[in-house]
């Protein structure tokens, strides 16, 4: 563990955070989120982690496949979340000469610069959808992908302080607890690593959820595998981003149903609501 003896002590505090995070992502809807038990969320988030919580990777038996293969000509990042830090770029790969464009926007978030790469070009295959293509690449782990000198090693997030601050935030603004310390939680990253402008007590209840959400979509990329579960419980509200279609919930996998000589079924589609 990095930086850290893994003590019960530890330990305890990694489940409490795990635990506050199944409470707060098991939501597939807004309206289910609003029936959450959010001060159990904020009593598990509380005693959750105070610093990053991850594994030194040794390539052998400690490392992560996600950021090992999470390689330029693989994965790059969507437009979307490229527009979210900077407004300026285009929400969607077109074609266009102006969606190769760096970001020079004095507004955007800092951690364009320190956490992405801009390829120059556009990658992924145009076949599977141009508006699929992207020419940004997610480096902040990059130490750690295939084909570098350090595969595979150095210090890999598991869960990051940032996630367990943005649950006792959104879990204070939801029971109308301390705002303030909310506004701090937030200010973490959106401020110390993003330079953007503060949040504070006074700011609305929904502009301070939407910040939550923000930081969960840019800092809390690639540390996990819940940034789907981080937007559904939106959906249906003012802040939901999910896009047309998107499933809310794996079903039980077709074979499986047919063995049981059940109908198959899905959750989420185009025009069907979340079933």
């Amino acid at each position: 563990v990095s930086g850290d003896v893994p003590t019960l002590a530890l330990f305890n505090r990694v489940a409490n955070t795990m635990a506050a995070m199944t409470l707060a992502y098991t939501p597939r809807t807004a309206a289910e989120s609003d029936q959450v038990a959010w001060n159990r969320v904020l009593g598990y988030a509380e005693k959750g982690i105070t610093r990053d919580f991850g594994v030194v990777g040794d390539a052998t038996s400690w490392y992560s496949m996600m950021l090992g293969y999470n390689i330029p000509n693989w994965i790059v990042t969507d437009m979307r979340l490229m527009n979210r830090m900077d407004p300026q770029l285009p929400p969607k790969f077109h074609g266009h000469p102006d969606d190769l464009k760096l970001s020079t926007n004095p507004a955007a978030d800092r951690r364009i610069a320190t956490d992405w790469r801009h390829l120059g070009v556009a990658i992924g295959a145009a076949e599977r959808g141009i508006f699929m293509l992207s020419p940004w690449y997610h480096n902040r782990y990059g130490y750690h992908a295939y084909l570098t000198n350090t595969t595979f090693t150095g210090v890999i997030p598991y869960i990051l302080k940032a996630e367990n601050d943005l649950l006792i935030a959104e879990a204070l603004v939801r029971t109308n607890g301390d705002r303030a310390q909310a506004a701090t939680l937030i200010n973490n990253t959106r401020v110390g690593r993003g330079g953007l402008p503060p949040v504070s007590a006074g700011t609305a209840t929904l502009e301070l959820l939407r910040a939550i959400d923000y930081e969960r979509d840019v800092e809390l990329l690639n540390t996990n595998g819940f940034t789907l579960f981080h937007a559904r419980h939106w959906e249906g509200g003012p802040l939901d981003r999910l896009q047309e279609g998107t499933w809310l919930h794996l079903p039980i996998p077709a074979k499986e149903l047919e063995t049981l000589q059940l109908p198959v079924y899905t959750f989420g589609g185009v025009g069907k609501p979340a079933m």
